[in-house]
């Protein structure tokens, strides 16, 4: 079953995304405020401590997101972890 999800709710997750690639640019320290700014800057809801990047997509969008990805499977700070040791 697709969840249907509506244009401005599309908008919010475009822009949540774009935020997250464009937080890369910044100090790996200052990363995971970033992250969690963006999110809640996008969405206007914060990231729930110790909630991944795909849990927080799901749970703001209501789409269904397997836990596979390279970059949404982790935490804000648990991604700044891993670029900061690349």
């Amino acid at each position: 079953m697709y969840a249907l999800i509506s244009r401005f709710k599309l908008n919010m997750l475009l822009g949540l995304l774009y935020r997250i690639k464009n937080s890369t640019n910044n100090s790996h320290q200052n990363m995971s405020n970033t992250i969690k700014n963006a999110c809640e800057v996008a969405t206007g809801d914060r990231i729930l401590t110790n909630e991944t990047l795909s849990s927080y997509i799901q749970r703001i969008f209501y789409i269904p997101h397997r836990e596979v990805s390279q970059v949404l499977q982790y935490t804000p700070e648990q991604l700044s972890d891993k670029m900061q040791s690349n």
